[in-house]
């Protein structure tokens, strides 16, 4: 038996693209436009990721996401929820533990990205 966990919340996934360098040598960075994901859940960070002085930055929302977005999704992507752009800063894939569980999908971190507009 095979148990599937549900996705009811619809977000939008920008992927990051890299272009051609700028005067300095560093490729310029843009986003895709948002594309639709459906995703198990969002939520805040508990614990030692809502810390604000945490080592690697604050973490402002978690995603649970299904296995099958498994390297569609990447660092630096950013997702749209709401009126609120989100840079993506780190993906965690649970399908990879030392047992077979591949409903365990993905936890993706969020950091709000301020100041720049929604579309």
């Amino acid at each position: 038996m095979t148990s599937t966990i549900p996705t009811p919340h619809v977000i939008g996934h920008q992927r990051r693209i890299l272009g051609a360098p700028d005067a300095r040598g560093n490729p310029v960075e843009t986003w895709g436009p948002a594309e639709p994901i459906r995703v198990h859940a969002i939520s805040g960070p508990e614990g030692e990721l809502a810390d604000p002085n945490r080592p690697g930055g604050r973490v402002d929302l978690l995603i649970h996401a299904p296995a099958n977005l498994a390297g569609r999704v990447q660092l630096r992507d950013r997702m749209m929820i709401g009126n609120a752009t989100h840079a993506v800063t780190k993906v965690q894939d649970w399908t990879k533990g030392p047992w077979p569980f591949p409903a365990a999908g993905l936890e993706i971190h969020l950091q709000q990205v301020e100041g720049v507009p929604t579309t």
